[in-house]
């Protein structure tokens, strides 16, 4: 069952207590995504926009109603913070180190379901998108990581600002 604009709202409260720079942002939690960008933006139009991370704005938005559970809005914050907001905390020639890292992860059999999802997301060949897309999905998805590119984010964590504090 969907969650409430107040539960969003607990879990965002609760996942800036573990990750204190994501207090740095502000944040959009409506029950749906036509509240967030216009009465035109339905899932029919735009497909199910489970958030969204807007960098100039510093601005995470979420669509409750969009997410099965708890455990799934947790999962789009994640993607979200840590994948989207997270990326952007390195200096370009990090970031670009990190871009590398996981282009050559496209290589590796075990990743092949993670980058056709990627390919689904973003069929026009913009591999920095791609890339991008890759690092995102890797972090919200951070239970499945494979062990190849474990040290990859745990080294993100590390060097990032946005340091796990335990609970």
């Amino acid at each position: 069952m969907p969650i409430t604009v107040e539960q969003g709202q607990q879990l965002i409260r609760e996942f800036c207590r573990v990750y204190p720079t994501a207090y740095q942002l502000s944040y959009m939690v409506r029950a749906t995504q036509e509240e967030i960008f216009n009465e035109t933006a339905t899932i029919e139009r735009a497909g199910r926009i489970f958030g969204a991370y807007f960098s100039t704005g510093r601005l995470a938005a979420f669509a409750t109603s969009n997410s099965r559970d708890a455990n799934d809005f947790i999962q789009t914050i994640r993607h979200e913070i840590l994948g989207h907001f997270g990326l952007n905390t390195f200096r370009s020639s990090e970031k670009r180190a990190i871009i590398n890292a996981i282009s050559e992860t496209r290589k590796q059999p075990t990743l092949c379901g993670l980058w056709s999802d990627v390919d689904a997301c973003i069929p026009v060949s913009r591999n920095h998108s791609k890339l991008g897309r890759s690092f995102v999905l890797h972090v919200k998805q951070s239970s499945q990581i494979q062990p190849s590119i474990s040290s990859m984010y745990n080294a993100f964590f590390t060097r990032s600002s946005l340091h796990v504090r335990s609970p």
